[in-house]
């Protein structure tokens, strides 16, 4: 290759470089932006917003992980070194089957005007068993952190499961949450969890 075939490859290079550094550059910014438009709460750990960091846990927090239908309360008999986690309490909810919960139809109403009728919205009852389990779930919580035991807690559940939580958590328990992930572990065994958190 001659001089000029040396200087336009160079060039080549040199602009694929640019445009790729230009991308890059463009991803920072819209990263940027979409975070100050939708800032993650402190101490949350999310997928969407890069690899978690090692979860810090002391010896005696409790590990929280639940959905609306299981919670596992973990104990952590180890140190800030060696965690190890203890099985502490295991509640599980059953959720009852829809006529037992309440109407699986829609009911009707009929409009003032003419004979046009329209459904009327379904409570979902599912839904709302699951609720009450994360609450009667805050509940427990607060009575363990009112008697000095735990001090601190990790809570891990889906997201709408966490929504609920932080809605039916006290002040105190509020205050004792160290950590909460936004993640479904509630199928995993514990040391399955263990790894997630402390690698």
């Amino acid at each position: 290759m001659g001089r000029s075939g040396n200087i336009f490859a160079a060039s080549a290079l040199i602009q694929r470089s640019s445009g790729e550094s230009l991308r890059t550059g463009q991803r920072a910014i819209d990263l940027a932006q979409g975070a100050a438009d939708h800032p993650v709460p402190h101490g949350w750990f999310t997928e969407g917003y890069g690899h978690m960091d090692k979860v810090k846990i002391h010896e005696g927090d409790w590990v929280v992980v639940c959905d609306g239908r299981k919670a596992l309360i973990l104990e952590n008999i180890g140190d800030w070194k060696f965690p190890n986690l203890h099985t502490h309490e295991v509640t599980e909810h059953e959720v009852p089957s829809t006529h037992e919960l309440g109407t699986d139809a829609p009911g009707r109403v009929q409009q003032s005007m003419g004979t046009a009728t329209s459904s009327v919205e379904q409570t979902d009852w599912h839904r709302e068993s699951e609720r009450a389990f994360l609450v009667q779930l805050a509940g427990r919580l607060d009575t363990a952190v009112a008697s000095g035991r735990p001090k601190r807690l990790i809570v891990i559940a889906p997201p709408r499961a966490l929504g609920t939580l932080r809605q039916a958590f006290s002040p105190a328990v509020r205050a004792a949450v160290e950590t909460e992930i936004a993640h479904d572990y509630v199928k995993l065994t514990v040391g399955e969890i263990e790894k997630r958190l402390f690698g």
